[in-house]
C-alpha cells in the first residue's frame, strides 16, 4: 500500500506518514557503485571527529581545573571569555548538549566502554543539581547563568521560553535511562533518583504550561521578539511527553494540564507555513528585532524539527524549507564557490555552507556581515540522513511500496544542479536521473535513493570537515570569505550538532549494509 498524503498540521501532531501518493512510472536509479559506508572519506572523518567532539564536550562541563568557582554540572557554551565572551551556562545549549551525553550513556547498554557510563551518569546528576539550583536562583525564562550558578543580571533578550522545555525533555530522557538501568539491588536508590529528577521536570513544565501563550519572548538567536516556531514546537512536544510522564507518576492533575496545553499549542503551529514564500517562517506576531530581518527564512526552523519533532522529517513543508535555506545561502558566501575541498587528504565534493538567516549581520564578535555556522551546516547533513531513515521506516511499514515525494524530487534536482558542472563528483551523485514526483520507489530504486541521500548528506558533512580543519577544533562560525573559524572557539553546541548528525549517518549506514 502506498503512503498517503500528509498535511502539515497532521505532522505537527505526531502523524507518521511522510510521502504523498500519486501514480507514475517506477524510478530507475541504474547501477550503483560498491557501498563504502563508514569506510568512505567522510565516514572516516566523522568517526575520528566523534572522539574529539566527545572529549571537547566533556571538557566544557564543570568542574574544571582552571575554574574552581564553576558549579559542577554547569555547561559552558564556550570556554571563550573575550571576543566573544561565551563563558556562561545557556539553558538551551546545556540541555541539548546533555541530551548528547545521554545518548552516549544509552549506547553503552549498561556496560563499560570507551566512555564509562558511571562517569556520564555522574555528569548528569551534577547537571540535575545545577538545574535545581538555577531554577530557584533566577527566572525560569532567563537565557543564561554565570558558571557558578548566579543569575546573569546584565541586559539581555529575555525571556527565552524554549530552554525549560528542552531541559524538561532531557531530564525525562534521563528518567527513562534510570528506569532502563534499574535492578533489584538498587531499585530504591534508582527510584529516589528518578523522583528527584521528576521534581525538576515538573518545575520546568509548570512554567512552560504558564508561559506558552506569551507572545513577547525572544527567539533562539536572542534578537527577535514574537511567537517562534522553534519555541512553540519545543513547548508542545515537552508538554505532550510530560503529560505521559505525569500520568505514569500518578500525577493526574498535572497530566491533564500538560495534555490540554499541548493540544492548545498544536493549531498555533499551522500559522508558520507561508504558502506564498514556500517555507515555514521562524516568527509570527513579531514585536521587535532587526529591521532588515524580514524574509522569515531561518535555520532555526530546521533545528526545531531535528531537536523536537523528528517525525516531521520528510514533511513537504519542512523539506521545502531546507531547500529554501540552501538556495538562499549558496550565492551569499564566497566559500560556496568551491564545490570540492580536501578532506582527509582527498578531494571530495562539498555542499553549501549554511548560516542562520540571510539578513544576518552578526560576525561572531560584532556586526558586519553574517557567516556560515557549523551547527547549521551539520543540521542540513543530518536532515538528509534522517530523511533516508524515514524512507526506510515507511518502506517497512508499507510493504516496500513508496511514492517519490515532490518536495524530495525538488531537493534532489537542486543538489544535482549545484554539482552538475563538477564532472569529478561521484557517479552516485551525478548518475541519479531526475526522479518524477509520485513515481513508485521500491527495491533497487529505493536502495539507490537511500544511497543518494547518504551521499547528499555527506556533501554537507564534508563542508563541515573542510572548515573544521586538521586540528578538529570547531568554532561557532566560519568566515564567509576565507572559510577559517570565526566567533567562539570550541562551541559546545557545534560539537553536539556534529555528533547528532554523525549518529544519524551511522544509523543510515547500518540500514544500507543490511539491505546490501
Amino acid at each position: 500500500m502506498a503512503v498517503t498524503a500528509t498535511t502539515f498540521h497532521a505532522l505537527l501532531v505526531l502523524a507518521a506518514a511522510v510521502l504523498p501518493a500519486a501514480a507514475a512510472a517506477a524510478l530507475d536509479i541504474g547501477r550503483q557503485r560498491p557501498f563504502e559506508g563508514a569506510r568512505s572519506t567522510v565516514g572516516e572523518w566523522a568517526l575520528q571527529q566523534d572522539a574529539h567532539a566527545q572529549r571537547r564536550i566533556l571538557a566544557n562541563i564543570a568542574p574544571f581545573s582552571g575554574d574552581g568557582g564553576a558549579m559542577p554540572g554547569a555547561v559552558c557554551a564556550s570556554p571563550s571569555r573575550a571576543h566573544p565572551d561565551y563563558y556562561y551556562a545557556w539553558t538551551r545549549d546545556a540541555a541539548l548538549v546533555m541530551r548528547e551525553v545521554l545518548e552516549w550513556a544509552a549506547a553503552s547498554n549498561g556496560n563499560n566502554n570507551s566512555t564509562d557510563e558511571a562517569a556520564l551518569r555522574e555528569r548528569m546528576d551534577s547537571y540535575v543539581a545545577f538545574t535545581r539550583h538555577v531554577q530557584r536562583a533566577g527566572g525560569l525564562g532567563d537565557a543564561k547563568f554565570h558558571m557558578d550558578g548566579a543569575p546573569f543580571r546584565g541586559p539581555w533578550c529575555n525571556p527565552q521560553h524554549d530552554g525549560p522545555a528542552i531541559r524538561a525533555r532531557t531530564m525525562m530522557a534521563y528518567m527513562r535511562l534510570l528506569a532502563a538501568r534499574s535492578n533489584a539491588t538498587a531499585a530504591d536508590a534508582d527510584a529516589d533518583a528518578s523522583g528527584a529528577v521528576y521534581r525538576v521536570v515538573v518545575r520546568d513544565l509548570d512554567h512552560v504550561a504558564d508561559a506558552w501563550p506569551c507572545a513577547g519572548g525572544c527567539d533562539i538567536w536572542e534578537e527577535v521578539r514574537g511567537r517562534h516556531f522553534y519555541t512553540l514546537l519545543a513547548q508542545q512536544r515537552a508538554l505532550a511527553e510530560g503529560a505521559r510522564v505525569a500520568a505514569a507518576a500518578g500525577d493526574a492533575p498535572r497530566a491533564r494540564r500538560f495534555r490540554d496545553a499541548a493540544a492548545a499549542i498544536a493549531p498555533e503551529l499551522r500559522r508558520f507555513w507561508d504558502a506564498g514564500r514556500g517555507y515555514i517562517v521562524a516568527t509570527v506576531d513579531r514585536s521587535d528585532g532587526p529591521p532588515a530581518k524580514r524574509s522569515g527564512l531561518d535555520a532555526q526552523v530546521l533545528l526545531a524539527v531535528l531537536h523536537h519533532a523528528p517525525d516531521m522529517v520528510g514533511a513537504a513543508h519542512v523539506t521545502d524549507t531546507v531547500l529554501s535555506l540552501v538556495r538562499a545561502f549558496e550565492p551569499m558566501y564566497a566559500v560556496n564557490r568551491a564545490v570540492r575541498a580536501e578532506v582527509g587528504g582527498r578531494s571530495v565534493p562539498v555542499g553549501v555552507a549554511v548560516g542562520r538567516y540571510p539578513e544576518d549581520v552578526y560576525d561572531g564578535d560584532g556586526s558586519s556581515a553574517g557567516n556560515p555556522w557549523s551547527l547549521a551546516t551539520s543540521a542540513v547533513a543530518e536532515y538528509h540522513y534522517r530523511l533516508a531513515l524515514r524512507l526506510v521506516s515507511a518502506a517497512t511499514r508499507d510493504n516496500d511500496a513508496l511514492l517519490m515525494p515532490a518536495s524530495l524530487a525538488r531537493l534532489v534536482a537542486w543538489t544535482r544542479g549545484f554539482h552538475g558542472h563538477d564532472k569529478a563528483s561521484t557517479d552516485l551523485l551525478l548518475g541519479l536521473p531526475p526522479p518524477s514526483p509520485g513515481a513508485p520507489v521500491r527495491g533497487a530504486a529505493l536502495r539507490g535513493l537511500l544511497h543518494y541521500l547518504l551521499a547528499s548528506g555527506d556533501l554537507y558533512m564534508a563542508r563541515v570537515a573542510y572548515h573544521t580543519g586538521r586540528d578538529r577544533t570547531m568554532h561557532e562560525q566560519w568566515s564567509r570569505a576565507s572559510g577559517y573559524g570565526r566567533g567562539a572557539i570550541h562551541l559546545t553546541w557545534s560539537y553536539a550538532a556534529h555528533m547528532s548528525a554523525s549518529r544519524a549517518r551511522a544509523m543510515l549506514v547500518r540500514e544500507l549494509e543490511r539491505m546490501t
